[in-house]
Formats: structure tokens, sequence, C-alpha cells
């Protein structure tokens, strides 16, 4: 059995290495977090330094994310900033997001200088795309207007806290998460179906390998248990 998520949605952040050294210094992957007053918020998460924009599918829609390896750096940081919602009708807003956008740019994600998709400058400029199968485009109107509010707002606490630097850097969207509905399991694991288990990200209840790792051990150490009675 499955259950619905709370999705994220919000747009990904790229800036030369220097830009970010403040965010960095805070660990190799800070979460920073800016609650509002009706309990939802904008977050920092997946941050890839020296990394890249990558496109990916994700069922029917063609998202942004990033990674990095550090044998290959590049002179790039990339980081999400996603808006969180906790309420279905917000929720049924993200989504209607995504189909409207995947319904007008089924093959292509969509980029543009940060300073213009902050409304700082007055030119909405773009720019040459640096991630495959992306297009330049004004990324402000493919947002819902309280949503776009709240990550302006977020990318202008990161500015005034020192945290970013902008200059020269690059907005990329879609970005979203939990997008899919979770699988219904135990704590270690288990689904509905005896002796049927789904661990990891894949599980819909971890994010990020730790936590994948964990829930991995859980299940294993269940089965063995059964295994011995």
């Amino acid at each position: 059995m499955t259950a619905e998520n709370y999705p994220t949605l919000g747009v990904r952040f790229e800036v030369p290495n220097k830009h970010l050294a403040p965010l960095k210094a805070k660990g190799n992957n800070p979460k920073i977090k800016k609650f509002h007053a009706d309990g939802e918020y904008v977050k920092t998460h997946c941050f890839c330094y020296a990394g890249e924009v990558m496109a990916y599918i994700c069922g029917p829609y063609f998202l942004i994310g990033g990674r990095a390896d550090a044998s290959r750096p590049t002179p790039f940081t990339n980081v999400n900033l996603l808006y969180k919602s906790n309420t279905v009708e917000t929720t049924q807003m993200m989504m209607e997001t995504l189909r409207n956008t995947a319904n007008r740019f089924p093959n292509n994600v969509l980029g543009q200088d940060i300073k213009s998709f902050l409304g700082l400058s007055k030119d909405a400029n773009t720019v040459a795309p640096y991630c495959r199968g992306e297009i330049s485009a004004n990324l402000a109107e493919f947002y819902p207007a309280k949503i776009l509010e709240a990550l302006r707002d977020f990318a202008d606490h990161l500015i005034s806290c020192g945290y970013i630097d902008i200059t020269g850097g690059l907005a990329h969207e879609p970005s979203a998460e939990w997008i899919n509905s979770n699988i219904k399991v135990t704590p270690s694991g288990e689904s509905s179906l005896n002796n049927l288990y789904f661990v990891g990200d894949a599980s819909g209840k971890t994010q990020g390998i730790v936590a994948a790792a964990v829930m991995g051990v859980r299940a294993a150490n269940e089965i063995a248990l059964r295994e011995r009675l």
C-alpha cells in the first residue's frame, strides 16, 4: 500500500565555488531553513560543491538535480532551494505547477541568471545554458506567487547572511522532491506483504546515504532474527 507525500518544489542555484564558500564551511551538505508562520519553510538541500547541474527524468517530469565527483571537480557549486508544504492545498498547487511546466516543456529544463530571477535586474536576462537539455526562460512565471515570494525571500536571507554571492550565478528549474507516493512500511522496512521489504530512498521514508543505510541494517537485523526463530 502507498500514501501520498508532501512534496517540495523550488529552484537550483549554481555559482562559482568561492561564492558559496561560507556555506561550504558549515559542512559537506549544510541545511539551512527559514520557517513561515503557517509552519511551511524553505530549505537548502543537496549541496554539490565543485559539482555539476544535471537533468533527470522522474515519472512524467524532467527535473533538475546536482552531483559532485571529487575526482572531476568543476569551478561551480550548486544547491537546491526548496519550498516545503504540509497542506493538501499547497501540495496540489505544486503538482499543478510541475504538470504545467512538463506540458509546455516536456523535453527541457529551464535556466536563467539569478539576479533576474530574483527581480534584482529590470532586464530579464537569460544566459547560455550550462545543463544538457536546458533552455533559457523567465523562471518566475512558472511558480505560483506564494512559492515564488518564499523562494526569493529565502535567497535574500542567504545573501544577507553572507552565505552566497549570486554574481555570475544561474538559476535552474524545476527542482522537486517527494513527488512520488510513499510505500507504507514498518520501522524495519517491511511492506504490507509479509517478508517484502523496501529500504533506503526507495521506501519514500529516507533521504541520504546515512538514513538509507540505517534502514537497510534494520531490515537485515529483522530478517536475521526471524530466520533464527
